[in-house]
């Protein structure tokens, strides 16, 4: 049976000059992207949507993308854990997306096909998902972006040239991370009262 608008596992049963044909049972859909290594009788995850003309199809594009709008930092998700790599789990994120649960965020067993609740820990800037199983794995994350930020501006006499309307270049040269991650981080430290926010750029509240 193939489910639409979700990660869907089928089976090649014909190749043809617009792709490849999977059975999901006693229906057929096209895989319009299929990986020049498919064969017939692989079996592969896709994701399942329907066209403009209402018709459905298939395609291997189910990582974080544009249309992921529905998905922020910090978010509990359903995940399921497709299979081991190196790095950690390979998991689905609400029957829509792919993501990786390292193996140093993972404290008990899991084995492909485990079903469980997740956070989205970074939606990095390579269209990738990384997760982690509870709340403090991202809130620990946030914390190693704000002591980052108090320590350069120690380093510098409390003050430093930088806020939200810096260049991205500039703020990864300075701090080693995203424009996104440091307007998370001096946000934070600035509603702790930690530091000022000025058109000229963050100092530490003394």
């Amino acid at each position: 049976m193939i489910i639409p608008e979700q990660i869907n596992e089928l089976k090649v049963v014909k190749m043809s000059a617009r792709g490849a044909v999977l059975s999901g049972g006693e229906e057929e859909i096209l895989l319009r992207d299929a990986p020049e290594t498919l064969q017939i009788d692989d079996t592969i995850r896709v994701f399942v949507e329907f066209d403009d003309k209402g018709k459905l199809f298939a395609h291997t594009n189910h990582l974080f993308c544009e249309d992921g709008f529905d998905l922020f930092e910090g978010k509990e998700v359903d995940l399921i854990c497709m299979e081991e790599t190196k790095l950690g789990f390979s998991m689905i994120i609400n029957q829509r997306y792919t993501g990786l649960l390292y193996h140093s965020d993972v404290f008990s067993h899991i084995e492909s096909g485990d079903k469980m609740r997740g956070y989205i820990k970074t939606l990095r800037s390579d269209e990738l998902i990384d997760l982690c199983l509870n709340k403090q794995g991202y809130l620990n994350r946030i914390d190693d972006e704000t002591d980052i930020v108090i320590k350069r501006l120690k380093e510098h006499n409390d003050t430093l040239p930088y806020n939200d309307k810096s260049q991205a270049e500039d703020i990864y040269s300075c701090f080693g991370m995203s424009k996104k991650a440091f307007k998370r981080a001096i946000g934070k430290l600035y509603k702790q009262k930690h530091i000022r926010i000025t058109d000229k750029g963050i100092e530490i509240n003394t």
